[in-house]
């Protein structure tokens, strides 16, 4: 058996194993699922619209009557006027760099867009 053809069985057999985790894990689940990775898109001001996903969506209702959530108002205008505020740097270009260096940048596959890598010298 080749390299190619032994690697395809064995990535085979690692998905067949990770599917058969996650059905064991997660199975009973299941029919409680209304979407997975569905998107979304939410307009925050004119000329700013944020994308993006959300990962799952389950049913958790128990059939009791539904209730309101409390929405914390003053949490919901700070995060719109960061977005606003962000919208703004984009359209103006105004993106400097960032000047600290944190674990996080060190797995991004895009710090070099915000930031240069102190342990790389020039």
């Amino acid at each position: 058996m080749g390299y190619r053809e032994e690697l395809t069985r064995q990535l085979r057999n690692s998905a067949r194993a990770a599917i058969r985790r996650y059905l064991r894990e997660n199975g009973a689940g299941l029919l409680n699922t209304l979407y997975s990775e569905q998107p979304i898109r939410v307009h925050v001001t004119p000329g700013v619209t944020v994308d993006g996903r959300i990962d799952l969506i389950k049913r958790l209702d128990d059939s009791a009557a539904s209730q309101r959530e409390v929405i914390n108002e003053r949490l919901l205008l700070d995060i719109r006027d960061k977005i606003l505020d962000a919208g703004d740097a984009l359209r103006e270009n105004r993106l400097p760099r960032k000047s600290q260096w944190c674990d996080t940048c060190a797995r991004c596959d895009l710090v070099g867009l915000c930031r240069d890598n102190p342990t790389v010298a020039p």
